[in-house]
C-alpha cells in the first residue's frame, strides 16, 4: 500500500533563508581558514617545479642535507625534474589531490545540510549525497598519504639516501573514525528513512 507513496519532507522553517546563508557562509570561511592555505602552498610548489617529501634521518648513516640538531623529521624539497617521471607523478597526485579532494568533501557536507534545511532529509537524493561522501571523504584520507610516501621511497631510491626514510604515517586514527562515523550517519539515515516510508500515511 505504501510502495509507491512518496518520501516525506519536512517543511522548512521560516528562517530557513538565514540558515542557508549562514551554511554558505560558514563553508566559505572553512574554504578560507583550512583549504586556501594548503591550495596556495601546492599553487607554489608546482609553480616552482618542486614538492615537499618529509623523511626521517638515521644518524648511523648518510643525511640527505643539513638537519636541525636532534630534530629527526626534516621537510626537503626535491626538484621534480631531477627524478623519474613515475615518481614525480606520484608526488604531483598527491600535492594535488589534497585540496582538490577536501574541497569537494567540503562541498558535498555543505550541499548535506542545505538538502536537510530545505526539507529534503529523507529523499533518496540525500541517501545518494551521502554516499558519494563518505567515499570521497575516505579517499581523501588515505590517497594522497599513500601516494606520498610512494613517492618519497622513489626519491629516496633515485639520490641514494640510504640513512633516511619516509615519515611513518601519522593521526591514521583520524581517517579511521572520521569513515566510520559517517558510515554509521549513512546506516542511521537509511533505517531512519525506511521507517518514515513504512509509516507513511499512518499519521
Amino acid at each position: 500500500m505504501t510502495d509507491n507513496l512518496p518520501a516525506p519532507s519536512v517543511r522548512p522553517s521560516k528562517s530557513s533563508r538565514g540558515d542557508l546563508q549562514w551554511t554558505i557562509l560558514g563553508s566559505g570561511l572553512a574554504f578560507i581558514v583550512f583549504l586556501a592555505p594548503v591550495l596556495a602552498a601546492t599553487i607554489t610548489h608546482l609553480s616552482q617545479g618542486t614538492s615537499v617529501v618529509s623523511i626521517v634521518s638515521d644518524a648511523n648513516g648518510e643525511d640527505p642535507g643539513p638537519l636541525v640538531s636532534g630534530v629527526e623529521r626534516a621537510d626537503v624539497a626535491v626538484a621534480l625534474a631531477d627524478l623519474p617521471a613515475f615518481v614525480a607523478t606520484l608526488l604531483i597526485l598527491a600535492d594535488v589531490l589534497v585540496p582538490l579532494l577536501w574541497t569537494a568533501v567540503l562541498a558535498l557536507t555543505a550541499t548535506a545540510s542545505m538538502m536537510a534545511l530545505r526539507g529534503r532529509l529523507f529523499s533518496r537524493a540525500f541517501d545518494v549525497l551521502l554516499g558519494w561522501l563518505v567515499a570521497v571523504a575516505a579517499v581523501a584520507a588515505l590517497a594522497p598519504g599513500a601516494l606520498r610516501h610512494m613517492g618519497t621511497n622513489g626519491v629516496l631510491a633515485q639520490r641514494g639516501w640510504s640513512g633516511a626514510e619516509p615519515s611513518a604515517f601519522t593521526n591514521i586514527w583520524i581517517p579511521i573514525i572520521l569513515v566510520t562515523t559517517l558510515t554509521l550517519v549513512i546506516v542511521i539515515h537509511r533505517s531512519g528513512r525506511s521507517l518514515a516510508e513504512e509509516h507513511a500515511g499512518t499519521v
